[in-house]
C-alpha cells in the first residue's frame, strides 16, 4: 500500500491525508483484503453485521416471493428462481 508520505514526496505537494488517517485506511486494508480483524483486542466481540445484513434481505426477499397467483411457492422447495409470470408483487 502506497503511503501518504510516499505521494507527497514524488508530487511535491502536501495531501489532506493524515498519519491517523493513514494508520486507519491500513487497518481496513488490511482487514478487507488481507483478512485480518480490525480490532487487535481478543476481548471484543463482533456484531457479525454482513452476516446479520444478509439473513435479513433473503428473509425479505422470501417474503416477497411467497405469494404467486398458482399458490404459494417455498423458496427452498420450488426456489430460488420463479417464473417471473408466476408472481403477484405486492408493493
Amino acid at each position: 500500500m502506497i503511503n501518504h508520505a510516499d505521494i507527497e514526496n514524488i508530487i511535491g505537494c502536501k495531501t489532506l491525508v493524515t498519519n491517523r488517517m493513514q494508520r486507519a485506511i491500513e487497518d481496513w486494508y488490511d482487514a478487507a483484503i488481507n483478512g485480518l480483524p480490525m480490532d487487535k483486542n481478543p476481548e471484543t466481540l463482533t456484531l457479525d453485521l454482513p452476516a446479520l445484513i444478509c439473513a435479513e434481505l433473503a428473509r425479505l426477499t422470501t417474503l416477497e416471493l411467497e405469494d404467486t397467483v398458482e399458490g404459494n411457492l417455498c423458496v427452498c422447495k420450488e426456489g430460488p428462481v420463479f417464473n417471473i409470470k408466476r408472481l403477484k408483487w405486492q408493493i
